[in-house]
């Protein structure tokens, strides 16, 4: 369950989105091994585009550069990074 401010600072893009007909769905991966998760699941469900925006302030530098690199040459639709 996301804390209510982090559900309320997604709520709005998300409804942007659908409202413009964009199909929007919003995952949690938690697993030993995130970004292999993660790229994963985006294999799996095909999307058009991917967003990849973590709390960047909850990583290190060199843990959001490593897991952005892996899905910049991993995922196979277009990437977004939050910056």
């Amino acid at each position: 369950v996301d804390p209510p401010d982090l559900a309320e600072a997604l709520r709005a893009p998300a409804e942007l989105a659908r409202s413009l007909g964009v199909l929007v769905e919003r995952l949690r991966v938690r697993s030993p091994r995130r970004v292999e998760a993660l790229l994963q699941v985006v294999a799996e469900r095909e999307p058009g585009l991917f967003c990849f925006g973590p709390d960047r302030s909850l990583l290190p530098r060199r843990v959001y550069r490593r897991a952005s690199e892996a899905v910049r040459e991993r995922a196979t639709c277009l990437v977004w990074l939050a910056t």
